[in-house]
């Protein structure tokens, strides 16, 4: 017995492990990502999310360790850009590099972007184009590799949620941003897809 529980403590450790992208620097971002989706999305549905106001941004800063209190203005304009634009448009008329636009644009279509996370570190963008693109890579990744949080056969139009939040939010408050607009894609995205 103690074989066998060792055994599956062993597998989801390999698993976690594999699902990091090895060449990515902002790796972390996507894990922040899945803790930060994994508690809003079950306070959110278990009701506890009653209003939304700068007390509750706050709270959520604090509670996930952002360092970074979101305006409630900052994210009024991430949720009305997720709710009334599409991620293609985000991107395309997003201040970034047409090489960003083109990766982000593959990253949608790609369940493995390992090659994309490269191009990107061979690139010659700037360092922070390069951060956000790389930090919304490791956010895809992130979503494209967690099974148990979203089904393997995710609906692929959920990540266009997920990664509209990204862009939008680091387009308008950095990255910190771009990993709530992540989270606030994904919940919106995952109650899309159940209509």
């Amino acid at each position: 017995m103690k074989n066998l529980l060792f055994g599956v403590i062993a597998l989801f450790a390999f698993a976690n492990i594999c699902n990091g992208q090895k060449n990515n620097p902002y790796n972390k971002v996507g894990d922040d990502f899945i803790n930060a989706y994994k508690i809003i999305s079950k306070d959110y549905k278990e009701g506890k999310i009653k209003d939304l106001n700068q007390e509750t941004l706050d709270y959520y800063s604090k509670r996930l360790s952002l360092n970074y209190n979101i305006k409630l203005e900052e994210f009024a304009k991430i949720l009305n850009s997720i709710k009334s634009t599409t991620v293609e448009t985000a991107i395309n008329n997003s201040n970034l590099a047409t090489f960003s636009k083109a990766i982000l644009l593959k990253s949608l279509k790609s369940t493995n972007i390992t090659g994309l996370v490269d191009d990107v570190n061979k690139s010659t963008i700037s360092s922070s184009e390069k951060q956000m693109v790389l930090s919304t890579l490791s956010i895809v990744n992130t979503f494209n590799t967690n099974g148990t949080v979203f089904p393997t056969q995710a609906n692929r139009c959920w990540i266009c949620w997920v990664t509209l939040g990204a862009v939008t939010g680091n387009a308008i408050c950095g990255p910190v941003c771009g990993l709530i607009g992540g989270v606030a894609g994904a919940i919106l995205g995952e109650s899309e897809k159940q209509k």
